[in-house]
This record gives structure tokens, C-alpha cells and sequence, in this order.
């Protein structure tokens, strides 16, 4: 199979409603982002693609997202692989104003000191240092990400 360039939405519900698509999947190509892939009948697989600046294929944080816009094109049947998806990782990815991430941090670090004074951290508490820290730690288990 081979990916070809890619669709617009509106070119992609075009597509589908002519049926090109043997089969449209939901896939989940990194921890924390879903793409959506059409399969056409010969095989190959083209992605949903953002409107400008094509070739970029459009990632959703969200699986929901994506099914209310396939939807809305007129998708019934869809197949999702969500082998790549982490809901921590999504959870720790999502945006946030910084000041509520590090207020929320800074409490959570708080409530860990008073119960394990001995292992308290110190520095800047920032959504990206946490996301940093889980990578470090996901990237050292032994079965690795898949």
C-alpha cells in the first residue's frame, strides 16, 4: 500500500461519496493524535489533509472530532487502530493556559512533599517539564512504546 497525497475535506467527502474508498480508518499515529485515512479500492491510502499548505495531514487530539467530521460527510462505517494511542500522554499534551498548569503542578508537587518529603522536587513546574519527564520514563520501560 502506498500513500498518496492526501485530500481536503472537501475533496475527501467528494471522494467518498463517489466511492473510492473500499474502507475510510481512524488511526492513531503518534501517542496523543489521531489522522484519518481513506483506503481506496486499489489499495493505496490517502490521508485528510488540512485545507491550506496541502501535504499536511491533519491530526486530531481528539478520536471524537474526527468521527463528527466524517460524519458530517456522510461516513457511516468507520474502522479505528488505535494501537499508538496513549490517554496519558493525550492527557499531559492537552492545551492549557500556562498559569492553570502550573498552579495544578505546583499543588500535585505540594500534596507529593507532604506525604514523601524526601523524594521533593524543586525548579520551574511547567506542562512541558512534565511531559519531558513521563517521555524520559515511558522511553526507559523495558517493552518500549509500541
Amino acid at each position: 500500500m502506498q500513500i498518496e497525497d492526501g485530500f481536503t475535506q472537501t475533496e475527501f467527502a467528494k471522494a467518498y461519496r463517489v466511492g473510492m474508498f473500499a474502507k475510510v480508518k481512524v488511526v492513531s499515529n503518534t501517542w496523543t493524535s489521531f489522522n484519518v485515512h481513506g483506503v481506496m479500492r486499489s489499495g493505496d491510502i490517502t490521508v485528510l489533509t488540512v485545507s491550506r499548505g496541502r501535504g499536511w495531514s491533519r491530526n486530531f487530539r481528539n478520536p471524537a472530532v474526527a468521527l463528527a467530521i466524517l460524519r458530517k460527510m456522510g461516513v457511516k462505517r468507520v474502522e479505528m487502530e488505535m494501537d499508538k494511542w496513549d490517554p496519558t500522554m493525550t492527557s499531559l499534551s492537552m492545551r492549557m493556559r500556562p498559569d492553570v498548569t502550573a498552579r495544578r503542578q505546583r499543588e500535585k508537587r505540594n500534596l507529593a512533599a507532604a506525604y514523601f518529603p524526601e523524594k521533593q522536587e524543586t525548579g520551574p513546574v511547567t506542562r512541558h517539564d512534565e511531559l519531558m519527564k513521563y517521555l524520559n520514563r515511558k522511553m526507559r520501560e523495558p517493552d518500549g512504546p509500541s
